[in-house]
Protein backbone atom coordinates (compact mmCIF):
# COMPACT_ATOMS: atom_id res chain seq x y z
CA UNK A 1 0.00 0.00 0.00
CA UNK A 2 2.72 2.48 1.12
CA UNK A 3 4.49 1.65 -2.58
CA UNK A 4 1.46 2.07 -4.09
CA UNK A 5 1.00 5.55 -2.42
CA UNK A 6 5.01 6.62 -3.08
CA UNK A 7 4.12 5.88 -7.08
CA UNK A 8 1.14 7.87 -7.13
CA UNK A 9 2.87 10.26 -5.40
CA UNK A 10 5.69 10.58 -7.84
CA UNK A 11 2.94 11.08 -10.63
CA UNK A 12 1.36 14.10 -9.35
CA UNK A 13 4.78 15.56 -8.10
CA UNK A 14 5.79 14.87 -12.08
CA UNK A 15 3.10 16.22 -13.18
CA UNK A 16 2.96 19.23 -11.25
CA UNK A 17 6.38 19.53 -12.29
CA UNK A 18 5.55 19.32 -16.02
CA UNK A 19 2.82 22.06 -15.51
CA UNK A 20 5.16 24.55 -14.19
CA UNK A 21 8.00 23.91 -16.61
CA UNK A 22 5.54 23.79 -20.01
CA UNK A 23 5.92 26.15 -21.88
CA UNK A 24 3.63 29.63 -22.08
CA UNK A 25 2.36 30.46 -25.73
CA UNK A 26 2.76 34.15 -25.26
CA UNK A 27 1.27 34.79 -28.66
CA UNK A 28 -2.07 33.90 -27.52
CA UNK A 29 -1.13 37.14 -24.90
CA UNK A 30 -1.57 39.62 -27.93
CA UNK A 31 -5.04 37.85 -29.34
CA UNK A 32 -7.20 41.16 -27.71
CA UNK A 33 -4.68 43.61 -29.53
CA UNK A 34 -5.32 41.19 -32.45
CA UNK A 35 -8.68 41.65 -32.65
CA UNK A 36 -8.44 45.23 -32.13
CA UNK A 37 -6.40 45.68 -35.15
CA UNK A 38 -8.73 44.03 -37.12
CA UNK A 39 -11.95 44.91 -35.98
CA UNK A 40 -11.68 47.34 -34.07
CA UNK A 41 -13.21 50.99 -35.39
CA UNK A 42 -10.92 53.53 -33.36
CA UNK A 43 -7.95 51.47 -35.05
CA UNK A 44 -9.33 52.49 -38.71
CA UNK A 45 -9.99 56.27 -37.16
CA UNK A 46 -6.47 56.18 -36.11
CA UNK A 47 -4.46 55.06 -39.27
CA UNK A 48 -6.96 57.48 -41.37
CA UNK A 49 -5.88 60.38 -39.17
CA UNK A 50 -2.36 59.09 -39.38
CA UNK A 51 -2.51 59.44 -43.58
CA UNK A 52 -4.73 62.45 -43.09
CA UNK A 53 -2.21 64.11 -41.22
CA UNK A 54 1.02 62.92 -43.49
CA UNK A 55 -0.99 64.04 -46.68
CA UNK A 56 -1.27 67.54 -45.13
CA UNK A 57 2.36 67.73 -43.79
CA UNK A 58 3.37 66.77 -47.07
CA UNK A 59 1.26 68.95 -49.27
CA UNK A 60 2.43 71.78 -47.14
CA UNK A 61 5.80 71.57 -47.77
CA UNK A 62 6.94 74.04 -50.69
CA UNK A 63 10.33 72.32 -51.60
CA UNK A 64 11.51 68.85 -53.09
CA UNK A 65 9.87 66.60 -50.61
CA UNK A 66 11.25 62.99 -49.60
CA UNK A 67 9.26 60.88 -47.53
CA UNK A 68 9.80 57.75 -46.17
CA UNK A 69 7.03 55.12 -45.40
CA UNK A 70 7.06 51.92 -43.60
CA UNK A 71 5.65 48.96 -45.44
CA UNK A 72 4.71 46.31 -42.78
CA UNK A 73 1.59 47.15 -41.25
CA UNK A 74 1.84 51.03 -42.40
CA UNK A 75 0.92 49.74 -45.85
CA UNK A 76 0.14 46.13 -46.03
CA UNK A 77 -2.18 44.64 -43.00
CA UNK A 78 0.15 41.41 -41.54
CA UNK A 79 -2.75 40.60 -39.02
CA UNK A 80 -3.59 37.60 -41.20
CA UNK A 81 -0.69 35.71 -40.63
CA UNK A 82 -0.49 36.69 -36.57
CA UNK A 83 -3.64 35.34 -36.53
CA UNK A 84 -2.97 31.86 -38.62
CA UNK A 85 0.07 31.91 -36.16
CA UNK A 86 -2.75 31.55 -33.32
CA UNK A 87 -4.80 29.38 -35.04
CA UNK A 88 -2.55 26.88 -35.85
CA UNK A 89 -0.07 27.58 -32.98
CA UNK A 90 2.90 28.35 -34.91
CA UNK A 91 6.23 30.27 -34.33
CA UNK A 92 7.05 33.46 -36.13
CA UNK A 93 9.76 32.42 -38.05
CA UNK A 94 11.94 33.72 -41.03
CA UNK A 95 10.12 30.72 -42.83
CA UNK A 96 6.96 31.36 -41.70
CA UNK A 97 7.37 35.22 -42.60
CA UNK A 98 8.65 34.25 -46.33
CA UNK A 99 5.81 32.16 -46.52
CA UNK A 100 3.10 34.78 -45.76
CA UNK A 101 5.04 37.34 -47.87
CA UNK A 102 5.34 35.55 -51.16
CA UNK A 103 1.54 34.49 -51.08
CA UNK A 104 0.72 37.61 -51.78
CA UNK A 105 -2.10 37.90 -49.59
CA UNK A 106 -1.45 40.78 -47.42
CA UNK A 107 -3.88 43.37 -47.76
CA UNK A 108 -3.46 47.34 -47.76
CA UNK A 109 -3.94 49.24 -44.28
CA UNK A 110 -7.15 51.50 -44.37
CA UNK A 111 -6.50 54.67 -46.36
CA UNK A 112 -3.22 53.23 -47.34
CA UNK A 113 -3.66 52.93 -51.34
CA UNK A 114 -5.18 56.16 -51.23
CA UNK A 115 -2.66 57.85 -49.47
CA UNK A 116 0.53 56.46 -51.71
CA UNK A 117 -1.24 56.84 -54.66
CA UNK A 118 -2.05 60.76 -54.00
CA UNK A 119 1.79 61.07 -53.79
CA UNK A 120 2.58 59.98 -56.91
CA UNK A 121 3.83 63.44 -58.58
CA UNK A 122 7.03 64.62 -59.53
CA UNK A 123 8.32 66.60 -56.78
CA UNK A 124 7.61 63.65 -54.21
CA UNK A 125 10.65 61.09 -53.80
CA UNK A 126 9.00 58.14 -52.32
CA UNK A 127 10.65 55.38 -50.58
CA UNK A 128 9.25 52.19 -48.82
CA UNK A 129 11.62 51.06 -45.66
CA UNK A 130 11.51 47.68 -44.74
CA UNK A 131 12.77 44.53 -42.63
CA UNK A 132 12.00 41.52 -45.11
CA UNK A 133 14.70 40.00 -46.68
CA UNK A 134 16.05 41.03 -50.17
CA UNK A 135 15.02 38.09 -51.37
CA UNK A 136 11.33 38.58 -51.35
CA UNK A 137 11.00 42.45 -52.51
CA UNK A 138 9.94 40.79 -55.84
CA UNK A 139 6.86 39.49 -54.21
CA UNK A 140 6.22 42.34 -51.74
CA UNK A 141 6.04 44.96 -54.83
CA UNK A 142 3.58 42.27 -56.65
CA UNK A 143 1.91 41.97 -53.56
CA UNK A 144 1.51 45.62 -53.26
CA UNK A 145 0.55 46.49 -56.71
CA UNK A 146 -2.02 43.63 -56.49
CA UNK A 147 -3.48 45.59 -53.24
CA UNK A 148 -3.81 48.65 -54.91
CA UNK A 149 -0.06 50.24 -54.92
CA UNK A 150 0.37 51.84 -58.59
CA UNK A 151 3.28 52.75 -58.99
CA UNK A 152 5.57 50.96 -56.49
CA UNK A 153 8.72 49.72 -57.44
CA UNK A 154 11.49 47.32 -56.29
CA UNK A 155 14.24 50.36 -56.51
CA UNK A 156 12.19 52.29 -54.11
CA UNK A 157 11.98 49.91 -51.20
CA UNK A 158 15.34 50.44 -48.86
CA UNK A 159 15.73 48.37 -45.99
CA UNK A 160 16.05 49.08 -42.59
CA UNK A 161 19.37 49.17 -42.06
CA UNK A 162 20.06 51.51 -45.09
CA UNK A 163 17.16 53.92 -43.68
CA UNK A 164 19.06 53.84 -40.48
CA UNK A 165 22.24 54.90 -41.87
CA UNK A 166 20.22 57.36 -43.80
CA UNK A 167 19.04 59.12 -40.79
CA UNK A 168 22.12 58.63 -38.70
CA UNK A 169 24.02 61.19 -41.43
CA UNK A 170 21.76 63.42 -40.99
CA UNK A 171 19.95 62.74 -44.10
CA UNK A 172 17.04 65.21 -44.92
CA UNK A 173 13.10 64.23 -45.22
CA UNK A 174 9.85 65.71 -45.03
CA UNK A 175 7.83 63.07 -43.49
CA UNK A 176 8.38 59.79 -42.53
CA UNK A 177 5.25 57.34 -41.75
CA UNK A 178 5.99 54.26 -39.49
CA UNK A 179 4.59 51.88 -36.32
CA UNK A 180 8.23 51.97 -34.44
CA UNK A 181 10.06 55.15 -33.24
CA UNK A 182 13.24 53.32 -33.57
CA UNK A 183 12.70 54.39 -37.24
CA UNK A 184 12.98 57.70 -36.24
CA UNK A 185 16.43 58.45 -34.93
CA UNK A 186 19.41 56.62 -34.18
CA UNK A 187 19.63 57.48 -30.23
CA UNK A 188 17.28 54.88 -29.24
CA UNK A 189 19.08 51.89 -30.27
CA UNK A 190 19.66 49.27 -27.42
CA UNK A 191 17.20 51.78 -25.14
CA UNK A 192 15.24 50.57 -22.86
CA UNK A 193 11.57 51.51 -22.92
CA UNK A 194 11.77 54.19 -20.09
CA UNK A 195 14.19 55.82 -22.03
CA UNK A 196 11.95 55.93 -25.36
CA UNK A 197 9.30 57.24 -23.57
CA UNK A 198 11.35 60.23 -22.42
CA UNK A 199 12.13 60.66 -26.35
CA UNK A 200 8.64 60.45 -27.17
CA UNK A 201 8.19 63.61 -24.39
CA UNK A 202 10.99 65.31 -25.18
CA UNK A 203 10.33 65.14 -29.38
CA UNK A 204 6.10 65.63 -28.65
CA UNK A 205 5.85 68.24 -30.86
CA UNK A 206 7.53 66.55 -34.02
CA UNK A 207 4.83 64.00 -34.20
CA UNK A 208 1.85 64.96 -36.09
CA UNK A 209 4.07 66.80 -37.99
CA UNK A 210 7.88 64.90 -39.42
CA UNK A 211 6.56 62.31 -37.63
CA UNK A 212 3.50 60.50 -38.39
CA UNK A 213 2.73 57.19 -36.34
CA UNK A 214 0.72 54.24 -37.04
CA UNK A 215 -1.03 51.89 -34.18
CA UNK A 216 0.66 48.95 -34.00
CA UNK A 217 0.61 46.61 -30.47
CA UNK A 218 1.88 43.08 -31.80
CA UNK A 219 5.30 43.32 -32.08
CA UNK A 220 8.10 46.20 -32.09
CA UNK A 221 10.80 47.60 -30.20
CA UNK A 222 8.16 48.89 -27.86
CA UNK A 223 8.01 44.98 -26.64
CA UNK A 224 12.04 44.05 -26.96
CA UNK A 225 12.82 47.45 -24.70
CA UNK A 226 11.06 45.68 -21.46
CA UNK A 227 14.37 44.11 -20.94
CA UNK A 228 17.67 43.85 -21.56
CA UNK A 229 17.52 39.83 -23.09
CA UNK A 230 13.81 40.04 -24.28
CA UNK A 231 14.89 38.80 -27.82
CA UNK A 232 16.61 35.75 -26.72
CA UNK A 233 14.65 34.98 -23.88
CA UNK A 234 12.09 31.63 -23.45
CA UNK A 235 8.49 32.70 -23.50
CA UNK A 236 8.06 31.89 -19.58
CA UNK A 237 10.51 34.63 -19.34
CA UNK A 238 9.16 36.94 -21.65
CA UNK A 239 5.40 36.68 -20.34
CA UNK A 240 6.97 37.24 -16.18
CA UNK A 241 8.81 40.12 -17.79
CA UNK A 242 5.44 41.54 -19.52
CA UNK A 243 3.85 41.04 -16.11
CA UNK A 244 6.85 42.78 -14.07
CA UNK A 245 6.74 45.43 -16.12
CA UNK A 246 2.57 46.28 -16.04
CA UNK A 247 1.23 49.15 -13.51
CA UNK A 248 -1.41 47.88 -11.79
CA UNK A 249 -3.57 49.42 -9.08
CA UNK A 250 -1.91 48.78 -6.09
CA UNK A 251 1.51 48.57 -6.98
CA UNK A 252 1.68 45.00 -6.11
CA UNK A 253 2.64 43.32 -8.97
CA UNK A 254 1.61 40.00 -7.82
CA UNK A 255 -0.44 38.55 -11.10
CA UNK A 256 -2.77 35.66 -10.90
CA UNK A 257 -0.56 33.58 -13.47
CA UNK A 258 -3.89 32.51 -15.10
CA UNK A 259 -4.29 36.37 -16.35
CA UNK A 260 -1.40 36.17 -18.83
CA UNK A 261 -0.59 32.36 -18.82
CA UNK A 262 -3.07 30.14 -21.65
Amino acid sequence: MKKILFIVAILVIGAFSNAATEKVNIGKQSSLGLLWMQDGAEYKSLVYQAFNIATKEIKDEKDMKKVFVRIDDVLLDNTPYFAWLLAKNEKDTNENRNRWYKSLDAEAVEGAVDFVNSLESGDIELSFVTSRDQSVYKATVKNMKKAGFEKVKTENIISTDEFSSYIKKGGEYTVIVTNDLNELTDKLENSNYMARNKFADEKKKSFGEKWVIIPNVLYGNFETSLSKNYEISNSNQKSEVRKNTLNDWEGTKQFDRNIFDF
